[in-house]
């Protein structure tokens, strides 16, 4: 699902990427700002443009990669699962004034696993 807003273009998208990567993110800035940073709970993208729209991803694996090796024919193969939850969260940023508790709420969210449950 994607936020419809009107763009009015002049959100200061290089005003974040000190604050982000003074928070240990790596962060590139061109017409948009994307910033990454793996951890324990999973990596995740934070994305802002122009516009003001954020994007918090967050993914991760939802259970223990699994594995073995089958035989076919006299040949060896290896067989490997992963099953990965991608979870995003969306906003609108009006100003700077209150950016940092705004992407610590989306953090919140997208760590949660009933976030998506009234």
């Amino acid at each position: 699902m994607r936020m419809t807003v009107q763009r009015r273009m002049d959100f200061p998208i290089h005003a974040l990427a000190p604050l982000l990567e003074e928070a240990g993110w790596d962060v590139s800035v061109d017409e948009t700002l994307i910033a990454v940073r793996a951890e324990a709970d999973g990596f995740f993208q934070l994305k802002a443009d122009r516009g003001g729209r954020v994007y918090l991803r967050r993914t991760f694996m939802a259970s223990s990669p699994r594995g073995r090796t089958v035989t076919r024919a006299g040949r060896d193969y290896a067989l490997h699962e992963e099953i990965t939850v991608k979870r995003e969260v969306a906003t609108q940023l009006e100003q700077m004034d209150d950016v940092l508790h705004i992407l610590a709420t989306m953090r919140e969210l997208v760590l949660k696993s009933d976030a998506l449950v009234d």
